[in-house]
């Protein structure tokens, strides 16, 4: 959701709203930074009926880049916030995505249950908690922005959400751990080297992994049963909170 990548090669980024759940913590690529600035802007997340999800999510957007911000957040935290579900959010080159998929749409086009895909995902997708980055991390200190680097990126975001349209969890896996290799390749600093003993070792051990955000927080592991004694399951949320 950068254009200093997306407009090397456009691609989608998979983004899926989820309950709260107590295991959850900052600075963990799960957006409660972006939570927080919703509950300043929307005390008690009372957000206008008026507004559309898309606008509220613009609004919020622009809340968390002000006129002076040094790094612009991608807008896949606001989107992911108030997009129900699991949504595919297209980028070609700019903040904002110019094109947005719902899954339970193109599920609907291929004849399949929605129900079906989110109880699929729901049994397979485990998340292990990890260390937080620390912070003075900076994931952008070393780039390498070549096209066939992010061609990978762009190739495993499409291998997942094939996955889950399918319920085949080999397929959901091997595009989590595209994905973070994609990502070790683009920005090195996302996946440190310490890292790498750990994903390498569920990787093997089960479908596939990737880490919530850069530098860790969580391990999302997909699997047919538990992974570790501290994995826990997500639970997706399907309604559109901000207008019950």
């Amino acid at each position: 959701d950068q254009p200093w990548v997306s407009k090397v090669v456009r691609g989608g980024v998979i983004v899926m709203n989820v309950h709260y759940d107590a295991h959850f913590k900052d600075r963990s690529g799960l957006g409660t930074s972006t939570r927080k600035t919703a509950l300043r802007l929307w005390p008690n997340g009372k957000v206008p009926h008026s507004l559309s999800n898309i606008e509220a999510a613009k609004l919020l957007f622009g809340a968390e880049n002000p006129p002076d911000s040094q790094y612009v957040s991608g807008s896949q935290d606001q989107l992911g916030l108030f997009l129900a579900g699991i949504n595919r959010l297209d980028y070609k080159g700019t903040y904002w995505p110019y094109h947005v998929i719902k899954l339970e749409d193109e599920a609907m086009q291929r004849g399949k249950r929605i129900a079906d895909i989110y109880k699929f995902v729901q049994n397979v997708l485990w998340l292990i908690p990890m260390n937080g980055r620390c912070d003075d991390y900076d994931p952008l200190v070393e780039k390498c922005l070549t096209e066939p680097n992010v061609e990978k990126l762009v190739d495993a975001s499409d291998k997942v959400w094939k996955a889950l349209l399918n319920c085949d969890a080999a397929q959901f896996g091997e595009g989590l751990t595209e994905t973070l290799k994609a990502w070790k390749l683009i920005l090195p600093n996302t996946v440190p080297k310490q890292l790498d003993a750990i994903w390498q070792k569920y990787d093997s051990e089960c479908h596939g992994c990737l880490f919530t955000g850069c530098g860790g927080g969580f391990l999302m592991v997909v699997s047919d049963k538990q992974p570790a004694d501290n994995a826990f399951k997500i639970g997706i949320n399907t309604n559109e909170w901000w207008h019950h």
